[in-house]
């Protein structure tokens, strides 16, 4: 049976032993941050059965569970951290764990979801923690990359090189399939789940999802993103969100815009088939990578925080870092001014 790999993860806490944690989506809208706490606690049982080294949850608030939230405007160059794993404090120690919201509050919107929010809560086994040196070079990555963000027609540099964007509810081709599982290895050593052909055709195949690609004028792949949607049940209904994520630009190719084009057009692709019914739009870029964080910032989208470690990835990179986990920026886009 064909796997179905998700980047967004199940509502119910699972353990992913290829990136050595237990994840999930609280189901039920949280009021007050005493409420998050039996979520927690069933996390971290299955954590501690399968001696997992971090967990990371997520929930739907109407009352922001460490911060003001902030208003739908672009953060100012130096990003404030969130409490928790970013800055631990003392009351955050546990004798083997250190934890806290890795988020500030990311807005909710559409039908039935304004002036509700996600909030991500992270805890890590104590070795499984960021060097400060690395999260200070990071910071610089996110702080240049919101000062030097210019917004212009996403797509235009990718067509004046002569490539196309076309989009997908499932690939069909076998032939992609094969080209894109050889794209991905060839952009990663390690990833979020392993790039075997079986796995990624799971990934593109899945018709829940949308597949963009660019291709040159040889017809041959030079790009992909993948827009993950998940309809999460809530105990105040549905919540649809989406994440933008497994992304990868061959080399040769690089420096045409073309990882931009394809996540603005997944974008563009959601809001058409979901209007006011896709209620988040969010990915978590590689923090060790300027060109991918540059893209956000470049297309508008508001970083809402850092976390730490959450899974296996390894490419190249413009801040050198040990061990196979590396951090995640979490970006949003403001689906409604």
């Amino acid at each position: 049976m064909t796997m179905q790999p998700s980047s967004i993860g199940s509502v119910e806490p699972t353990y992913d032993a290829h990136n050595d944690r237990v994840k999930g989506f609280c189901g039920s809208v949280i009021a007050d941050p005493d409420a998050a706490t039996t979520f927690i606690e069933e996390a971290r049982r299955l954590r501690d059965a399968n001696h997992a080294s971090r967990l990371s949850v997520r929930f739907v608030t109407n009352y922001p569970l460490t911060a003001t939230p902030r208003k739908r405007v672009q953060i100012d160059y130096e990003p404030a951290r969130p409490s928790g794993i970013w800055a631990p404090q003392p009351e955050f120690y546990t004798e083997f764990y250190l934890n806290g919201f890795e988020t500030h509050p990311i807005p909710l919107s559409g039908s039935g979801w304004d002036g509700f929010w996600v909030q991500y809560f992270g805890e890590n086994k104590k070795e499984r923690i960021e060097p400060e040196n690395i999260l200070r070079q990071e910071d610089s990555i996110i702080a240049e990359s919101l000062r030097t963000a210019k917004q212009t027609d996403p797509t235009s540099k990718a067509g004046r090189n002569g490539y196309r964007i076309e989009t997908a509810r499932g690939v069909r081709s076998d032939q992609d399939v094969r080209n894109l599982t050889q794209l991905y290895n060839t952009v990663y050593q390690e990833y979020v789940f392993p790039l075997t052909e079986q796995n990624v055709a799971g990934l593109v195949q899945n018709p829940n999802s949308i597949t963009v690609l660019a291709r040159n004028g040889n017809d041959e792949i030079a790009s992909v993103a993948v827009a993950e949607v998940m309809e999460i049940p809530t105990d105040r209904g549905l919540l649809r969100i989406s994440e933008i994520s497994d992304e990868a630009t061959h080399p040769d190719h690089t420096r045409n815009g073309l990882n931009q084009a394809c996540v603005h057009t997944a974008t563009e692709e959601l809001l058409k088939l979901y209007g006011d019914g896709v209620h988040l739009v969010y990915a978590e870029n590689r923090a060790v990578s300027r060109g991918v964080n540059q893209q956000s910032a470049n297309l508008g989208w508001i970083y809402a925080g850092r976390l730490n470690r959450p899974v296996r990835i390894k490419a190249a990179s413009d801040i050198e870092v040990e061990g196979s986990y590396e951090d995640l920026n979490v970006w949003y886009n403001l689906l409604r001014k």
